[in-house]
C-alpha cells in the first residue's frame, strides 16, 4: 500500500510526502518541503 499527499502548512509552505507499507510497517520514503513563490 502507498499513500501520497501534500500537506499545506501555510500559503507559502507545503510538504509533499509518500508513505509505503511493507509487511505491516509504514515507512516514509519521500518527504519534501517546498516554498512556492513568496510574492
Amino acid at each position: 500500500m502507498k499513500i501520497e499527499g501534500v500537506w499545506h502548512i501555510s500559503s507559502n509552505l507545503r510538504i509533499t510526502f509518500t508513505f509505503i507499507e511493507e509487511d505491516g510497517n509504514w515507512k516514509i520514503i519521500h518527504l519534501h518541503a517546498s516554498f512556492p513563490t513568496l510574492d
